[in-house]
């Protein structure tokens, strides 16, 4: 089900009407979006159903789409930080967890995804830009392969954060 409220709030800023609020779970996602958002979402969850999820996302989405991640991402330096707490409360509470930024960048990857930028959000969280990673041609087959984006990206992550 569309969290209505955040669909008020399209409509209240005059987006409202180039927006289709589709309802979706993470077996079945919608096809054919310009942009997916997973807004708390990873964190519930261990590695493997990370992949899957994000795995259905690539899946449903066209080589143009946008995916959106909110996530608390814990720092590098193992500094204080509201995700620590986070990542602790996930841990024994619904068996997720909270990660780093490379680790996001390795589950990305894990399902054909590649990171493309980030932006800081306050209390410790971000929103993780990921799209399709490029095709490439070999022996014949088109697979999906990660870039070094993914490496860059959690780089640049980890020192900003």
């Amino acid at each position: 089900m569309p969290n209505w409220r955040s669909c008020s709030c399209l409509d209240a800023l005059g987006c409202g009407e180039r927006c289709a609020y589709r309802a979706g779970d993470f077996a079945d996602v919608p096809p054919g979006g310009d942009v997916y958002v997973l807004s708390r979402v990873l964190h519930d969850w261990d590695d493997e159903r990370c992949r899957e999820i994000l795995r259905h996302c690539s899946r449903a989405m066209p080589d143009h789409a946008d995916l959106l991640i909110v996530e608390r991402v814990l720092p590098v330096d193992g500094s204080p930080s509201l995700a620590t707490s986070w990542d602790l409360h996930m841990m024994c509470n619904v068996g997720g967890r909270e990660r780093r930024a490379n680790h996001y960048a390795r589950l990305l990857g894990d399902a054909g995804l590649t990171p493309v930028d980030h932006s800081a959000l306050p209390l410790g969280a971000g929103v993780m830009h990921a799209r399709k990673a490029p095709v490439a041609e070999y022996a014949g087959a088109s697979h999906r392969v990660s870039t070094a984006a993914g490496a860059e990206w959690s780089s640049m992550w980890d020192t900003t954060v």
